[in-house]
This record gives structure tokens, sequence and C-alpha cells, in this order.
């Protein structure tokens, strides 16, 4: 009598069902933790511009540009905000597509997403640096949804 081998077209049914529920699961998790991680991203691309223009405060260095006496926040593109893509060097005055010109004691920094951003963030969200006039910062994310929010920023 010759034993059998391998399996039958049962088990291997039962398997691939198997499979196709842990996929069904696992894919939403997942986008949902890229949606977060990129709001984490974003936070942090936003938060460097802060600081440069932070050190621009401290310079006396009040209105954005490339001169000698003026602050150059040295913001990059980035392939997951509005505006030009990663590692393109922004004009002076923009992240996320948004301009400003003068920097003091309530300057804001708004990074907003688009280009390649997960689809639920693309459209509306945006993380937002605001300076006090005690010169602490404050992050706001309006819109983005609470599951994606960033520790740090309400």
């Amino acid at each position: 009598m010759l034993a059998q081998r391998g399996f039958t077209l049962i088990e291997l049914l039962i398997v691939v069902a198997i499979v196709g529920i842990l996929a069904a699961i696992a894919i939403p998790q997942y986008q949902n933790y890229l949606a977060k991680s990129q709001v984490t991203r974003a936070m942090g691309e936003a938060s460097y511009v802060k600081n440069e223009i932070e050190m621009c405060l401290n310079g006396g260095k009040t209105v954005i540009g490339l001169g000698v006496t003026e602050c150059d926040p040295h913001a990059n593109g980035s392939n997951i905000l509005i505006g030009a893509s990663q590692g393109t060097p922004l004009p002076p005055g923009f992240i996320g597509g948004v301009p400003f010109a003068v920097i003091g004691a309530s300057t804001t920094v708004t990074a907003r997403f688009g280009n390649d951003a997960m689809p639920s963030l693309k459209g509306g969200p945006s993380i937002v640096w605001t300076r006090g006039s005690d010169g602490s910062w404050s992050c706001t994310s309006p819109l983005v949804p609470t599951p994606f929010k960033a520790s740090g920023c309400k």
C-alpha cells in the first residue's frame, strides 16, 4: 500500500481562508499605523522649522529671506506635505505650502498634508506649531482624526 503524501484540497482551502481573514484584519491596521507615523513625521518636520525660527528670533532676525540680516528657516520639501518634494529646498518662508514673511512673538508654522500622504490625511488636516508671547511653542493638529494624532500635539 502506498502512503499518501501532501495535503488534501480541503486542507489547502482552509489555510487560504485563514490567511485571507488575517490579511483582512492586518491591512486596515497597517494603514492606520502608516497614517499615525506620517502625522508624527510631519510634526517633526514642522518642529525643525520651529527651532530654526527660534534661533532667528534669538539672533534678532524677524524677516524671512536669504539676506544677511534675514532669517532662512531652512525648510525642505516633503513627500507627505503640500509643496515641493522630498529633498528640494523650499523658498524661504514656506513649509507645507503655507507662506509666512515676518516672524515674531506669535509666529505660526503650519504643515499641511498632501503629495504622498495617506488618503485619510490629504486635503484638510495639518500640524500647526504656534509660538506664544512667552516664547513657548504649542502643537495642534486640526482635523487630524483622533486615532492618528501624535502624542504632544492636541
